[in-house]
């Protein structure tokens, strides 16, 4: 009996002692273990935030280059439409100083046409001038109708020369105007004759620096038989 005491001491010993060098390893393993778990667990959450952050990133670069057009595209839009402003102004400015400089233009013009007006030529006060005579004057006769010996004279046998001096108006586009008769009127019809034909006259319009007056002429006709 006490041998088999003295064995079964020994074998709980011996089992003893090997429990005891067995729980540090399982410590150690329950350890390693929990920590492997740990630092797995911290590296997909790292790995999770990377991708996270990963994704977050274009998206936010995105926005930030979409607000960046945005701005750029609205600063483009003020400018052009500042300078449209500018440019619409200055047209607008130019054009009224055209003008301007225009009617101030034809004003001396006017007024240095009227200063330096020859003595045949005067102002009628419409714009348009008026020459008392041809005189200096370029003129030409586009029809030219000569008067005819009067019916009555001819019938009367009125014979010799007989003169009629008349004056007459040619208008801004060449047509006759007036007809004035200078010399005593007959009673053998030769001053009818004359305003018959000169009715039926036409000059080309005459000029005067560059613009178109009415010219009095005066002329003698002579009859003879």
């Amino acid at each position: 009996m006490r041998i088999i005491i003295i064995v079964t001491l020994i074998h709980f010993g011996v089992l003893f002692l090997g429990f005891n060098n067995n729980v540090p390893k399982l410590v150690e393993t329950k350890i390693s273990r929990k920590i492997f778990v740990k630092t797995r667990k911290s590296t997909q959450t790292i790995e999770g935030k990377t991708t996270k952050t990963d994704l977050e990133k274009p998206i936010q670069e995105k926005k930030v280059e979409k607000k960046v057009e945005k701005k750029i595209e609205k600063k483009i839009e003020k400018k052009t439409e500042k300078k449209a402003e500018k440019k619409i102004e200055k047209e607008t400015t130019e054009e009224i100083s055209e003008i301007v400089k225009e009617s101030s233009s034809e004003g001396e013009n006017t007024n240095s046409l009227e200063e330096n007006l020859p003595l045949n030529i005067s102002s009628s006060g419409s714009g348009s001038y008026i020459a008392s005579s041809s005189d200096g004057l370029y003129y030409e006769i586009l029809r030219e109708v000569e008067p005819e010996y009067p019916e009555k004279a001819n019938r009367l046998g009125i014979k010799g020369i007989k003169i009629v001096e008349v004056k007459f108006l040619v208008g801004q586009k060449g047509e006759i105007k007036t007809i004035e008769i200078l010399s005593e009127r007959d009673k053998f019809g030769f001053s009818q004759e004359v305003e018959k034909s000169l009715k039926k006259w036409r000059f080309k319009p005459i000029f005067y620096k560059n613009k178109p007056i009415e010219v009095y002429f005066y002329k003698k006709f002579k009859f003879e038989r």
